[in-house]
């Protein structure tokens, strides 16, 4: 019954999610399909600092996408992404990483506003208001594999609560924003402006974050970006 409703969740948010799973290490068509649909939708290309090799990820490593799929047929449109590729690294990347350049830096445990990219029309689903209108927002890091496994939570979509799979997060997490930019950057902006943005403010109506979360714990790390 979960997956009956999950999948219902993902249907009506007019998302389709992929990603890598252990028994296919060949390429997946999943990463060829995000950026044929992002060339097509958005100005920008938000995966260009990701890692070679996300384009061919092995058991250790993990690919998903949240996205528009030029397969849905349905006429409508959804101008949000999220794309994320998280794998295991050595600890010379580790140091090179945590050097890297950024615009901020945030312990992910303290984070005070979080985008969940799929259900970004459901207010209900934040657990956090944005504190400052200016502030950068962090995608919300529960798609991301660190490889402890998942517990189930609640999201609210008008009074209906509909149980979901997150993924637990190491308590270690470090949040680096690589990049961050307010504004449409969707082709059609007509289209884009009529889709609803709840509790985000005019400022980050639009826009778009790239950046990495680390874990040295774990010694592993999740490249992320997002558009909406």
């Amino acid at each position: 019954m979960n997956k009956i409703i999950k999948l219902i969740i993902l249907f009506t948010c007019g998302i389709l999610f992929s990603n890598c799973t252990h028994n296919n290490m060949r390429y997946n068509p999943s990463q060829l399909l995000f950026l044929k649909q992002m060339s097509l939708m958005y100005e920008k290309n938000i995966v260009d600092f990701f890692p070679s090799d996300y384009n061919n990820p092995s058991c250790e490593s993990k690919w998903g996408a949240y996205y528009y799929s030029p397969q849905d047929n349905s006429g409508g449109s959804c101008f949000r992404s999220l794309a994320f590729f998280s794998k295991e690294v050595s600890s010379s990347l580790l140091d090179s990483l945590e050097s890297i350049n950024h615009v901020e830096q945030v312990k992910y445990s303290d984070t005070l506003f979080l985008i969940d990219i799929p259900y970004m029309k459901d207010a209900e689903s934040y657990r956090n208001m944005m504190k400052d209108s200016f502030q950068i927002p962090i995608s919300n890091m529960r798609h991301s594999y660190f490889t402890l496994g998942e517990y189930y939570d609640t999201l609210f979509i008008g009074e209906h609560g509909f149980t979901r799979e997150c993924e637990i997060l190491p308590k270690d997490l470090i949040v680096y924003i690589v990049e961050a930019a307010n504004g449409n950057f969707w082709k059609n902006k007509e289209k884009a402006n009529c889709e609803e943005r709840p509790v985000l403010s005019e400022y980050w109506k639009h826009g778009y974050v790239k950046g990495i979360a680390l874990s040295r714990e774990l010694s592993r790390v999740c490249w992320w970006a997002m558009a909406w």
